[in-house]
């Protein structure tokens, strides 16, 4: 059995800090898939308009930017890090409150500390083992390319 000061210590000093992290790293990669997603599409209305202008620089400068920005989107995977996190982040408070709640699968546990525990670790540690995946993905790219 996990003890009460046990389980209170691994809300305040484990579970609260990650879902904390998942929200923050999950806004700041939905902002910069926005950001991105933006200046591509403006990028994209706006290069066709300057090669019809007089100003062909602007052409050149605005189609490497473009090619800039979706490099970097696509490296950065900042679309799927946002879903990514956000769907951990979610699903760690949905677990919460299902626990809070005394549904289940606690309502007919022996030891709910000791199973929040366990399935939030193991969600963690799915995020994790995903999060590598993305990376070796990219890396792999890399090598090719």
């Amino acid at each position: 059995m996990v003890d009460q000061s046990v389980f209170d210590k691994y809300l305040k000093e484990r579970f609260e800090p990650e879902v904390k992290w998942y929200d923050t790293k999950s806004m700041h990669n939905q902002k910069w898939a926005k950001i991105y997603q933006v200046a591509i599409i403006i990028l994209s209305v706006t290069t066709p308009v300057f090669a019809a202008s007089e100003f062909k620089w602007l052409t050149l400068i605005s189609s490497v930017a473009l090619s800039i920005a979706v490099g970097v989107l696509k490296y950065c995977k900042f679309e799927e890090l946002w879903q990514s996190y956000r769907t951990t982040c979610e699903t760690l408070k949905k677990e919460k409150i299902l626990f809070d709640s005394k549904i289940s699968p606690y309502d007919k546990c022996d030891d709910p500390m000791k199973m929040f525990i366990t399935r939030v670790e193991s969600m963690i540690s799915k995020e994790n083992t995903s999060w590598c995946q993305l990376i070796a993905k990219k890396e792999k790219k890399e090598d090719k390319g």
